[in-house]
């Protein structure tokens, strides 16, 4: 799936902001003000980057990219401002892979990233001003084909894919289970599931918790390793094995056809696809009452309330 970011909105959105500081004075008008800053000199990186590729400068570029992490790091801490959340560093770098659109990893979430000691796990925060610019880059970032990120902020969140486009792109990331933890007090939205990351469409043992919260104009994302071993559920494996058996008859069928009967291979694929929305919906239906279930819930809870502590 392509990647591609939309050349006018680099130059639109500040225009935007702007107009916002006019409209209101204060800590709101300063806020757009840094923000405004740090796009602006994001979309600047971006368009060096691209110039020094098109030259053929590649050791250049690379250079480039180490100035605007650190740049951009230095714009965002001011935006995003100080984080002390348990279990995370306190001085995070700016959430950025890429600055080129010919490379994974480019266009992911907007922030700053705090890890967690021994890399098990991250802390992303942005604000929701700069989550909303996020959105209206990514609401095409995958063609008119394929379903694209919702443009409010309570659906994108919700949205399996966001996650997918927003943490890192070398792997899909899929829910298969939701984990029903309290919001805190004062905040407008908080969320937790399992999931699981695969390059592949076949189900896996899901072993990630993303835990999302929106709490004094701030997005936070945190990503934790399980705290327990999710066991398999036979019956839901049941389900996938018999779609691999569909889909493995449906391939026979077009290798005994001499690779003519393109319709074998249509079938194969639905099958796939059926099988593995079966299996999660299998999953996220059982899930509750699996031992694992409860020791997540209070790992969710947990970190959700850990996060909301300024």
């Amino acid at each position: 799936m392509a990647m591609r970011l939309s050349s006018n909105i680099p130059r639109l959105y500040p225009k935007l902001l702007l107009v916002a500081c006019w409209l209101v004075t204060g800590p709101a008008c300063k806020a757009s003000s840094l923000e405004e800053s740090y796009l602006k000199a994001r979309a600047g990186f971006i368009a060096k980057v691209k110039e020094l590729e098109e030259a053929k400068q590649d050791n250049e570029s690379r250079k480039q990219q180490s100035l605007a992490e650190a740049e951009l790091t230095k714009l965002l801490q001011p935006v995003v401002g100080t984080i002390s959340i348990k279990g995370f560093a306190t001085t995070g770098k700016a959430n950025i892979s890429s600055l080129s659109p010919d490379y994974m990893g480019f266009g992911i979430l907007d922030g700053l990233r705090y890890p967690a000691p021994g890399d098990k796990g991250f802390l992303i925060a942005t604000t929701e001003t700069l989550l909303r610019h996020w959105l209206v880059e990514h609401k095409d970032w995958w063609g008119e084909k394929t379903a694209n990120v919702p443009q409010q902020i309570d659906a994108a969140l919700q949205w399996d894919q966001f996650y997918t486009q927003a943490l890192q792109t070398d792997a899909a990331i899929s829910r298969y289970a939701d984990l029903p933890v309290r919001k805190p007090a004062g905040a407008k939205f908080g969320q937790a599931m399992l999931v699981a990351r695969s390059q592949v469409l076949d189900p896996r043992a899901p072993d990630e918790l993303l835990v999302t919260l929106v709490i004094s104009g701030r997005v936070l994302v945190v990503s934790k390793p399980a705290a327990v071993k999710v066991k398999p559920m036979p019956v839901c494996d049941k389900i996938w094995k018999d779609a691999q058996r569909e889909a493995i008859a449906a391939q026979e069928a077009y290798i005994a056809s001499d690779l003519k009967d393109k319709g074998s291979v249509d079938r194969r694929d639905k099958m796939d696809e059926d099988g593995a929305s079966a299996f999660h919906r299998c999953f996220a239906q059982r899930a509750g009452g699996q031992e694992f279930f409860a020791p997540l819930v209070r790992q969710a809870q947990t970190l959700i309330d850990e996060m909301a502590v300024k």
